[in-house]
């Protein structure tokens, strides 16, 4: 987002002098994040390199072999990360921080994983100013600038391809917490949100009460969804309208019924061609 690119990385942490860099890891930007590790210890070979990540979560011990990383947090990291760092600043005893992996002595330690959270309402927002967020737009929105958000956690769906970070266990947070975060951003002039939900539209009344609180505050937003074709319907699709949606990005993964009964998709072609006629009514 700043333009930094891999030249001028080095300069970039040498001037903030960093004691930890915490990096996201995806299976698609490996090299990439790993590449990050490695001008960072470049820099400074006691800096502390942090992953986490889908990746991280399927290839622990394999990511943790890689020379340059020091930790990882598996899972969701809000309160896994604030332990680490804390234990880390006390030189306290890691083995008691849950859902980290670390080596000791030149072995692997992989510590049990904390159980999901279920009080989504009590995570702090994103703390979006310590960031240049102004420099983030929707390549496929407006053009002003934009920002995820998440108001919900985790998938039932059993779709074999699919690595469900959060979680099979569906969990939603509150309509006016949701809200209230969209409200504190457009406070920054953030007006445009890409809700990055495995399945925003799971639970409906969650969404309708989400729809009403924004048409309530007359907020002045326009949003993308991610859904599957299974679970809109025309009431639910005048609401999200009616709120500032201006984009659904369906999971349909093919055209072929054999191929979406294979992947145990749970949807047919029918219901496929009803959604997108819905959608575009």
């Amino acid at each position: 987002a700043e333009g930094v690119g891999y030249a001028g990385l080095g300069a970039e942490i040498k001037k903030r002098h960093p004691d930890i860099v915490g990096i996201y890891m995806t299976s698609f930007t490996v090299y990439d994040s790993y590449r990050v590790a490695q001008e960072t210890k470049k820099v400074d070979s006691q800096i502390a390199v942090v992953m986490g990540g889908p990746h991280v979560d399927i290839y622990a011990e394999e990511t943790l072999d890689l020379p340059c990383v020091d930790y990882l947090v598996l899972g969701e990291g809000e309160i896994t990360v604030t332990e680490l760092l804390n234990a880390l600043e006390k030189a306290s005893n890691l083995s008691n921080v849950s859902s980290i992996a670390y080596k000791n002595g030149g072995q692997r330690v992989i510590t049990p994983r904390r159980p999901l959270h279920h009080s989504l309402d009590g995570l702090p927002f994103p703390a979006r100013r310590l960031v240049p967020y102004r420099r983030y737009y929707s390549l496929i929105g407006t053009g002003n600038v934009s920002t995820t958000m998440m108001a919900t956690r985790g998938c039932p769906s059993g779709c074999n391809f699919c690595y469900v970070q959060y979680g099979r266990t569906f969990r939603a947070r509150g309509a006016k917490n949701v809200v209230d975060e969209l409200e504190e951003c457009v406070g920054m002039d953030i007006n445009e949100f890409f809700f990055f939900d495995e399945n925003f539209t799971l639970n409906k009344k969650n969404v309708l009460a989400i729809c009403d609180e924004i048409i309530n505050r007359k907020l002045k937003i326009c949003f993308d969804v991610r859904s599957r074709v299974n679970t809109v319907d025309e009431n639910l699709l005048l609401k999200l309208k009616k709120a500032g949606c201006e984009r659904i990005q369906f999971g349909v993964e093919s055209g072929t019924q054999e191929i979406l009964k294979a992947m145990n998709k749970n949807i047919n072609l029918e219901e496929v061609r009803k959604a997108f006629k819905l959608a575009k009514e």
